[in-house]
């Protein structure tokens, strides 16, 4: 009897509720489709451990203390991240019991893993899918879809990654890669709606995204044609000047796609 419980405790046994993860903009967990408000997913560095694990879901000790705790000597750090799995473990599985084996954290032979993708739902992995999946959409003649997987990718942007949490350098490098998926994604969108005749969608889309990207060219280019197709030739001169002024900040020079365009506007 013994022996069985002993292996009952060192099986992970699914939670019922699917953990829900929004860690595109400020920091969300729900369980269950109910927001947690428990204290522990308040603290930082709880927060900053289980955004490091989304994006290296399976990583060495080593790896995790040198992203969170960079400044700590090896001693500390090994505190740090024994308190912080602890914290974590008791924010995603509030109520299970000390002996029992964790579902969503392992932490075993030098390494750390996220673990119980099934009762996870996380945004960032769901937007590399949904561009990843537009992508191959595109490559296989099927505009119509990709726009609906960039669609569903854009408004899952909600901001930066970990908009809270002070940035490490690992987190800085993965914000970036997320900030130019996005941009990207939203330039490719608004191109597809343009081509749909869809210049209302279009121009929201473009604005939305200067005011995340106040520097993309393209995306300037698209509030202009989509002003342009719907007609009000004064709202797309207002667009293409305030592309110049954003190409006068920067300093270099004009796209030819611009100055076609900016052609088109003045119909020279």
């Amino acid at each position: 009897m013994d022996a069985a419980k002993e292996l009952l405790a060192s099986v992970p046994l699914p939670p019922t509720e699917t953990r829900t993860l929004r860690l595109l903009g400020a920091e969300r967990l729900e369980i269950g489709g109910v927001e947690s408000d428990h204290d522990d997913w308040r603290r930082e560095r709880v927060r900053s451990l289980v955004g490091y694990l989304v994006v290296h879901p399976d990583a060495t000790s080593d790896a995790v203390m040198t992203a969170l705790w960079p400044e700590a000597n090896e001693e500390a750090a090994r505190r740090s991240l024994r308190s912080t799995l602890n914290l974590l473990l008791g924010v995603l599985e509030e109520g299970r019991a000390g002996g029992d084996a964790a579902y969503f954290v392992r932490a075993d032979r030098g390494r750390v893993r996220l673990a119980g993708h099934d009762r996870l739902d996380v945004d960032v992995w769901r937007f590399d899918s949904l561009l990843n999946e537009a992508t191959q959409l595109e490559a296989d003649g099927a505009p119509s879809l990709a726009l609906d997987c960039l669609t569903e990718a854009i408004d899952l942007y909600r901001g930066g990654l970990l908009s809270g949490i002070v940035e490490g350098e690992w987190l800085h490098l993965e914000r970036q890669r997320l900030h130019v998926r996005f941009v990207g994604a939203a330039v490719r969108g608004a191109e597809l709606l343009l081509a749909h005749n869809r210049a209302d969608e279009a121009i929201a889309l473009a604005t939305r995204t200067l005011q995340i990207e106040p520097w993309s060219e393209p995306t300037h280019r698209s509030l202009v044609a989509g002003h342009l197709q719907r007609g009000d030739r004064a709202a797309a001169h207002r667009a293409m000047q305030q592309c110049h002024e954003m190409l006068a900040d920067l300093g270099g020079p004009v796209d030819e796609l611009t100055e076609m365009l900016e052609r088109r506007l003045t119909g020279s």
